[in-house]
């Protein structure tokens, strides 16, 4: 008897990545995530102030301390413990990342509108 392994990819091998995320209270995570592509949209100041402004406002709205962070122009590595003994990594990451692909997304969009 043999299994069968259906993919989703169009091509069998491409892999996707995928990532385990351990939500243990008293644990502090080391985030690193890079930039669609791996375009530098973090070369730039203002971008660069639109990560700090959604990193604050999610260590905000989920009460973690923020030890360390580095900012490099396609990625990024952030230093974080958690207060609440229950929390989400994943929704942490969330709420940092999705108000920089809005506004990304928007700043293009002008542009576009512009040119």
């Amino acid at each position: 008897m043999s299994a069968s392994v259906e993919s989703s990819w169009p091509n069998d091998r491409t892999k996707r990545k995928t990532c385990r995320r351990y939500n243990t209270p008293g644990d502090a995570h080391s985030l690193t995530f890079t930039c669609f592509q791996r375009h530098h949209f973090l070369s730039r100041d203002r971008a660069c102030d639109w990560f700090i402004e959604s990193l604050d406002a999610a260590r905000k709205k989920h009460d973690f301390d923020l030890w360390a962070y580095v900012l490099m122009p396609e990625h990024v590595h952030v230093l974080i413990y958690p207060k609440p003994d229950d929390y989400s990594i994943s929704a942490i990451l969330a709420d940092i990342k999705r108000p920089l692909r809005a506004r990304r997304c928007n700043t293009f969009d002008l542009i576009r509108q512009i040119y």
